[in-house]
């Protein structure tokens, strides 16, 4: 191959490279990363078009007022908007109010015309007898709360101990004012058990600690 045509292709390779920087950035909102989740009550396989998502439904895990998820909702016409609406999430709860999930980053939510768009959805729906909610990462990201849901998130599937285990773990705990992790290990391992009770119990809110904070040996375990 000669110069003159090493020259031609490398001259080529920049126009296409300058025609392409060059073409207007498309409107739509592309997805860029997809998880799917396991739902522990049914088995369902709820997919999340973004991390947010994923986080919020996992948390959503550990509500025992939520009865459903779906995800992967159809679009909707909606009076406040010229175009079709698609909403993230939809959640159901026992006392059988629909609720109506936008996830979107904090920043987003700083756009007057995007706070216009969301409180104009939100009685729109509300005219539907349900809710309308847009969640921020900020809102569900607090401290470690993610990071300590997606390790109980193991326990939600976990061989369910008898009631005596159940009542025998919380017992302890309820007779022990700000008992720690490793002092309530220590007892119940006098009865041939081990730590994974103790994180069944915490995933299944039969305990409780500050899921705000990693949880640790050292962090303290209460009973409602």
């Amino acid at each position: 191959m000669n110069t003159t045509e090493t020259e031609t292709e490398t001259e080529t390779e920049t126009e296409t490279e300058k025609r392409i920087l060059a073409r207007p950035k498309s409107k739509t909102n592309w997805i860029y990363e997809q998880f799917f989740l396991v739902n522990p009550k049914n088995g369902e396989l709820l997919k999340c078009d973004a991390a947010i998502e994923h986080d919020f439904i996992l948390s959503c895990f550990f509500d025992p007022n939520i009865i459903f998820i779906k995800t992967d909702l159809k679009s909707v016409k909606v009076d406040c908007q010229d175009t079709r609406y698609t909403c993230d999430i939809l959640v159901g709860y026992k006392n059988k109010k629909l609720v109506y999930i936008e996830c979107k980053s904090s920043r987003e939510m700083t756009s007057p015309k995007k706070k216009a768009k969301f409180e104009n959805l939100t009685k729109e729906y509300e005219s539907f007898e349900s809710s309308y909610r847009v969640v921020t990462g900020e809102e569900i990201r607090k401290g470690y709360l993610i990071t300590n849901y997606k390790r109980l998130y193991n326990f939600l599937n976990y061989p369910t101990p008898s009631s005596q285990i159940i009542d025998l773990v919380c017992g302890i705990v309820k007779a022990r004012l700000n008992i720690t992790f490793a002092e309530l290990l220590t007892q119940i391992k006098k009865y041939h058990l081990s730590n994974r009770e103790i994180w069944y119990c915490l995933a299944h809110n039969y305990l409780k600690t500050d899921l705000e904070k990693y949880i640790t040996p050292s962090s303290v375990i209460w009973s409602e």
